[in-house]
């Protein structure tokens, strides 16, 4: 993640309003559909590790007051921005560190740990799992997104790079562990957790997008309905510890 640390605090949170309309749609309905995808008691302690700017782990604090839940990110920039942001809004049920994945920097377990677009960041995705597993407490969940290089996402990818990113942001070069329906789910399995639950997102609606907001919502109810095919652009997982 050579570029990773330089960018702005506030990265991704400019993402999601977006200058770009399709990179808009992708943040904000990937979020509606990962809060749903949970389904969260209401009550948990949870990590969410690789926050960025934290926008995510806000809305989690914000629709359950009763969450406690900590925001970790390698770069001292968005946490930096992600404190700021928080207590602007006066959300008290949210807090940041700055810690990678592959050593945890809190000495907690956890009823849920999210790991969401990070995974195909990391050299050793094994390593980095069993590392979470250590801060999950015993029947607790661990839930992680990735793109799913058995889709369409290879060419979105591309063409990202090409018209969307800033420069020397390049997400070919930084996606560097590229998984698929199987091969995710086979990693997880090694690191001793059960998959509980598998879907994928994104096989119309990313591209709907790119034409207009209105058709990338329609095309987005359609990707809902079919989210149990294995080749949506993003996978969702869920696995536990038993």
């Amino acid at each position: 993640m050579k570029d990773y640390k330089n960018i702005e605090g506030d990265y991704y949170e400019k993402a999601h309003k977006g200058s770009h309309k399709s990179q808009e749609f992708m943040y904000t309905s990937r979020e509606d559909y990962f809060i749903d995808f949970m389904k969260l008691k209401g009550n948990e302690k949870i990590l969410d590790i690789g926050c960025g700017s934290g926008t995510f782990t806000r809305r989690i604090a914000k629709a359950y007051p009763n969450i406690k839940i900590i925001g970790a990110d390698i770069s001292e920039k968005v946490i930096a921005f992600a404190r700021k942001e928080t207590k602007k809004r006066k959300i008290k049920n949210a807090s940041f560190i700055v810690s990678g994945i592959n050593k945890i920097n809190v000495d907690v377990q956890f009823d849920v740990i999210i790991v969401s677009h990070l995974i195909e960041h990391l050299e050793k995705p094994l390593d980095a799992l069993n590392e979470v597993k250590k801060k999950l407490r015993k029947g607790g969940s661990l839930f992680i997104t990735t793109p799913n290089y058995t889709s369409l996402w290879p060419l979105a990818e591309k063409v990202f790079d090409k018209t969307i990113a800033k420069e020397g942001y390049s997400l070919d070069e930084q996606h560097i562990s590229r998984f698929n329906y199987n091969s995710i789910q086979e990693i997880v399995k090694k690191s001793r957790l059960k998959v509980d639950e598998i879907k994928t997102l994104y096989i119309f609606s990313l591209e709907a997008s790119l034409l207009s907001k209105t058709l990338g919502n329609l095309s987005f109810k359609i990707d809902k309905a079919l989210d149990t095919l294995p080749f949506g652009m993003i996978i969702y997982l869920k696995a536990k510890k038993n």
